[in-house]
């Protein structure tokens, strides 16, 4: 066991700084606290009672087998005594009641742990939400980029097909390569692609495989 701010925590159970376990832990400490001191001061007002009964009737005593001369000389004294008693008694009386309003104020407060661990339950969520939105937000970001290096790819292939379908070959072994091209590319394609439109989306996508193939 160890000290923790004024609280005895458990080494294998430790809690942390502010947590509701610490202000849990706290509140029955100062409950237990105020119980001991309620208890000591009503069994203090007990004994005083006691005390003073029993002062009541050793001054009647003191009266009955004293001597007239030496009661008049004690008297004053006794006086003074009985004063500061009676003063001492209402400051002990106004404490005590001061005290006691203050623990029945304190006991009827609710525990406030529950309200803030769902208090710290709300702050995690909250917090994974702001995560979650800052990786959704990176993860856009990088769908982008995707997507357009994957449209200039795109671009760049679909001018490479359409390069490798414009005008007849010419130059030194261009037959020979335009007959293994022709050999490469479906015949649907070369026919389409002998005319004098341009081919079609659905003829260059065909044609790509075996165009990169033989690229």
């Amino acid at each position: 066991m160890e000290e923790f701010s004024g609280l005895w925590i458990h080494p294998l159970f430790p809690c942390p700084t502010y947590s509701p376990c610490v202000l849990s832990t706290a509140r029955r400490n100062h409950e237990r606290e105020l119980d001991t001191t309620a208890t000591e001061l009503a069994n203090r007002q007990d004994e005083s009672e006691g005390s003073r009964k029993r002062l009541v009737e050793q001054s009647r005593d003191f009266k009955k087998n004293t001597p007239e001369d030496i009661r008049k000389i004690v008297a004053p004294l006794l006086k003074s005594f009985q004063v500061e008693i009676d003063s001492l008694s209402k400051r002990s009386k106004a404490a005590e009641a001061a005290f006691l309003s203050v623990y029945k104020k304190l006991i009827d407060i609710p525990d406030p742990s529950p309200a803030l661990e769902h208090a710290q339950t709300i702050q995690k969520r909250a917090q994974k939400v702001q995560d979650l939105e800052i990786e959704n937000k990176q993860l856009r970001e990088t769908l982008d980029e995707y997507n357009h290096e994957f449209a200039e790819v795109k671009n760049q292939v679909h001018s490479k097909v359409i390069s490798g379908f414009s005008g007849p070959p010419s130059g030194k072994g261009a037959g020979s390569r335009a007959r293994t091209r022709d050999r490469r590319v479906p015949a649907d394609v070369r026919a389409d692609s002998l005319g004098t439109m341009p081919p079609t989306p659905r003829i260059i996508m065909q044609a790509l495989p075996d165009y990169i193939r033989f690229v």
